[in-house]
Parts: C-alpha cells; structure tokens; sequence
C-alpha cells in the first residue's frame, strides 16, 4: 500500500511515498527503511520500486523527492546539492519517527548509487 505524504526540511515542503505491509496495521510495530536514490532522481524511480519491494518483505518503507526534485519544493530544480539531501533525508528519519506503526527503535537506510555517500553521512551523526 502506497501513500503519498509531505514533510519539510530546512523550511521546504518535500514529497514522498510511503509504502505499508500487505497486513499494516495502525497497532502493529514495524522496522522501517528509508531508501535513498541515485543522482537526479525521484522518488518514483529506483528508490520507489525499492521501497515497494521492501514493504512486501514487511517494512515500513520511504521513498523521498528530495529539494529541488520531483514534487518537492526548491529552487533551482535540478540541483544535486549534497548537504542539502542529508539535510532532507535527515528530517525524512525524523517524519518517519512520527508515522503510526514505525517501531521507532528499527529505522534502517538504504541507498542506491550517490545516495550511499549521503545516507553513510545520515548514519554517522545520527544517535
């Protein structure tokens, strides 16, 4: 199950699917991944067709437009901004954080391609 939600980062509003369990329940607790995508990217790309597979295997699974892609807001469209996709994906573990289900306590990363670089980044100054 597929849902389209919004989030923001440093004042921005960014888009994202988030994508549930077959058997998702509001009640129910489940490890979570953040799946971070390549270079110019959006989230219905490889980080979405990810982020499906993964939520089939039970995870709670978020696929992200970070600034200046896709539905996201930012200018100049376009701009592969390192800091600024840490910064995004950093406030997207935060959003994650808050979504009924996610078993705070197992939230994950993944990355394809350029995003492995951000998301090592994510990891290493996070808690």
């Amino acid at each position: 199950m597929k849902e389209a939600v919004q989030f923001t980062s440093e004042g921005l509003v960014l888009a994202g699917h988030l994508y549930k369990p077959q058997d998702w329940g509001e009640t129910k607790k489940y490890p979570a991944v953040l799946v971070g995508g390549s270079w110019t990217t959006v989230k219905e790309q490889m980080s979405g067709l990810y982020a499906n597979a993964l939520a089939k295997q039970g995870f709670i699974a978020f696929a992200i437009d970070p600034r200046y892609f896709g539905e996201s807001e930012g200018q100049p469209r376009f701009w592969e901004n390192p800091a600024a996709k840490i910064a995004d994906y950093q406030n997207a573990i935060i959003y994650l954080q808050t979504v009924p289900g996610v078993d705070k306590n197992n939230i994950f990363l993944t990355a394809i391609c350029a995003s492995a670089g951000y998301l090592a980044n994510v990891a290493a100054q996070s808690e």
